[in-house]
């Protein structure tokens, strides 16, 4: 029995050896030229094959095709400077030295235990391959040595065929007699597709343990090594449990030979991708080569995925050209660093409150609609990803005041010389009691409207509120007002009497695009970000800017402009955070904060520049109540300083509309230099007093 198996055996290995000599007898017959070039690429020209792959750093070699570069997505500022450029594959050469000797010989382990004694190919190992893809049915071959490996990277198309199989041996035993052993390990390590884009163990150890190759330890180098024959599919960011099973097959193998200590193999595979925290490390497939501005190139990308598919936008090599002023990016990212770090822990003087609080800030030029600059949040991470700027809704609290007075001086229901007695209020609202208070439960008796926007007193809001046909402001405030934003967030505002107090929710975005009809001086205009986008040349996008749609009579948004500005002077709700800050710009401002303390809203703008910030609780659950002065409003002096004297001038108030008057707040008619109480204001000229003040002489 045993003599008819040997005599089995050998005849089917020699029925293998035959089939294998007539293959490659055809192979190099059909692809002689093809084997010829690679022999006489390969012979004696060690420049051609080791230092070659070492000099071309910033390309991938694609398998017989040769060295070619990443495709990229670029990302351009309004100058056309470069905020961010991606590419769809990276690849960092490093020497053998720097990499740890323990990750090489679990390579060696794993992929090719006789590398330092075979000469470029084994036939046994082969010939064991060839026999499973029959007895299997398949076509995966294997049994392949790293020199082999290496052959098949640089030379062949990598398909699984005979005649690549054929070439792939045969260079395999070129590359043996020109290259050390040591150079053929160096250009495999380097050239190994990773996964996620990867190319080389440098990239490999920065992706997934965020570190220079030569700083892993042996249980990092182990699972690099293990998942290194389908890194995407048994990649620890996609299946931990797949990734632990070919960890722990690597180490039994460790142990078994007595390569490593059975307690530090166990820990590998037992313990080591459990405690590991793989979501905090990159899982894209593309690389930030450069990202000067993260929130902005976060906002594009995902724009380009929905809209075309990050694979195409990489193919053709898509520029994309922003609205960004890089100045003003670089200038929000600096201080919102020095309100993180100098600010906030003065004012909350809580690291657990510190810890959970958040930042957004947007900032749009008013007439033309462009965003110039923005952040999402406080730092960008895969575990902060969410752009709050454009996609948090936020109760607002008093920032939504404006746009109730401005409708009530449209419609002379008030004046900013009106008088409202500052109050608690009681009311009945649907057989319930409510009782609005002002922030501090602090009361000033009879104000004039100037006043009450200046000092942002609620009984006072209310009041007007109450004068108010709701309904009709709705009206109106959708079709003048929130003429951009989604459908649902303008649905969501109701004729409640508590709108007045900005109970109801809105993003920075909304905000901004909301404001720029009052910064502009009458013409609404939709924010936007992407303005074209070019493929080699060729316009794959074009924004399609909206019309500019022309609010209300200029008169009345300067009326109100005027008294928006008096909210940073002494007694005004953001004079403190001015004062602190040295800023010593006119601006015209507003703040807001919500009755539970959770969210902080400042809005400042002048001719050219407006500016959403807020700072807020995302879970509601911080201890330290916020406000839009003692917060928010820090965060717009500290940046709006640096960035004014570029994009924002002051508004000329004196126009054929009305002017600048002084009036005695005592008499309410022209002020004279007698007068101890007075005000200046900017009045329409159908509501200035045509007399002077007959009480003080």
């Amino acid at each position: 029995m045993i003599k008819k198996r040997r005599t089995f055996t050998f005849l089917i290995l020699s029925f293998l050896i035959l089939i294998l000599s007539i293959s490659f007898l055809l192979v190099f017959t059909s692809c002689s030229s093809d084997i010829a070039e690679m022999i006489l690429t390969l012979s004696g020209k060690k420049d051609s094959v080791y230092f070659r792959v070492k000099n071309f750093e910033n390309q991938i070699h694609q398998g017989g095709r040769g060295f070619t570069s990443p495709h990229s997505i670029t990302i351009y500022d309004r100058n056309k400077i470069i905020l961010a450029k991606l590419y769809d594959r990276d690849f960092e050469y490093v020497s053998i030295e720097q990499i740890p000797p323990y990750l090489i010989d679990l390579l060696l382990i794993k992929e090719d235990f006789t590398f330092f004694t075979h000469k470029g190919i084994v036939p046994r190992r082969i010939l064991v391959s060839m026999l499973k893809n029959i007895k299997y049915k398949r076509n995966a071959f294997g049994g392949s040595t790293i020199t082999q490996q290496v052959s098949k990277l640089l030379f062949t198309d990598q398909k699984k065929t005979i005649v690549r199989k054929i070439k792939e041996m045969i260079t395999a035993f070129y590359l043996e007699k020109i290259l050390t052993k040591e150079q053929i390990l160096e250009i495999y390590l380097n050239i190994a597709f990773f996964g996620y884009g990867r190319y080389g163990i440098s990239k490999a150890a920065e992706f997934y343990f965020n570190k220079k190759v030569e700083q892993l330890n042996f249980s990092e180098s182990a699972m690099i090594i293990s998942i290194i024959s389908s890194p995407e599919r048994f990649s620890p960011i996609k299946n931990k449990d797949i990734t632990k099973a070919k960890l722990s097959y690597l180490m039994e193998r460790a142990k078994k030979i007595g390569y490593v200590d059975p307690k530090i193999a166990d820990y590998t595979k037992n313990d080591f991708i459990d405690s590991y925290d793989f979501q905090k490390l990159g899982t894209k497939s593309y690389l930030d080569i450069e990202n000067k501005a993260p929130w902005v190139k976060n906002y594009v990308v995902d724009f380009i995925e929905q809209n075309y598919g990050l694979a195409k936008a990489f193919e053709y090599d898509f520029e994309i050209y922003t609205t960004i002023d890089i100045n003003a990016q670089f200038a929000l990212q600096d201080s919102v660093n020095t309100y993180i770090s100098d600010i906030l822990p003065q004012k909350l003087n809580s690291i657990e409150d510190e810890n959970k609080i958040e930042i957004s800030t947007v900032t749009v030029n008013p007439d033309s609609g462009e965003i110039l600059s923005f952040i999402g949040g406080k730092k960008l991470s895969p575990l902060n990803e969410f752009n709050r700027a454009f996609y948090s809704k936020r109760q607002v609290g008093s920032i939504f005041k404006p746009f109730l007075y401005l409708y009530a001086f449209i419609n002379s229901i008030i004046t900013p010389l009106s008088i409202f007695e500052d109050k608690p209020l009681k009311l009945e609202l649907q057989n319930q009691l409510w009782e609005p208070k002002n922030y501090g439960n602090q009361y000033f008796g009879n104000v004039f409207i100037f006043d009450a926007i200046k000092k942002s007193l609620n009984s006072v809001m209310i009041q007007v509120t109450q004068n108010i046909d709701l309904n009709k402001f709705i009206d109106w405030f959708n079709e003048n007002i929130a003429l951009y934003l989604d459908k649902k967030t303008k649905e969501n505002v109701m004729p409640y009497l508590s709108i007045g107090l900005g109970t109801f929710e809105f993003s920075a975005l909304d905000i901004a695009s909301m404001y720029t009809g009052i910064s502009s001086l009458g013409n609404l205009k939709k924010p936007y970000l992407i303005e074209k986008i070019i493929s080699h040349q060729d316009t794959v996008y074009n924004n399609i800017k909206e019309e500019s749609y022309s609010l209300i009579e200029t008169k009345y948004i300067k009326e109100l402009t005027w008294i928006l500005g008096m909210t940073s002077q002494k007694g005004g709700t953001s004079y403190y955070a001015k004062t602190e800050t040295k800023f010593n710009y006119p601006v015209y401002s507003k703040t807001g904060t919500t009755n539970n303390g959770m969210d902080s809203w400042f809005v400042g703008f002048t001719k050219g520049l407006l500016t959403v910030v807020w700072t807020g609780y995302d879970l509601n659950d911080g201890k330290i109540p916020l406000t839009g002065g003692g917060f928010s409003a820090y965060l717009y002096y500290i940046y709006t300083q640096t960035i004014y004297p570029f994009f924002a001038e002051d508004y000329q108030f004196n126009d054929e509309y009305g002017k600048l008057v002084e009036i005695c707040t005592d008499s309410l008619l022209i002020a004279n230099l007698s007068c101890p109480n007075k005000v200046i204001l900017y009045l329409p000229f159908e509501i200035i007093p045509q007399q002077n003040c007959n009480i003080h002489q």
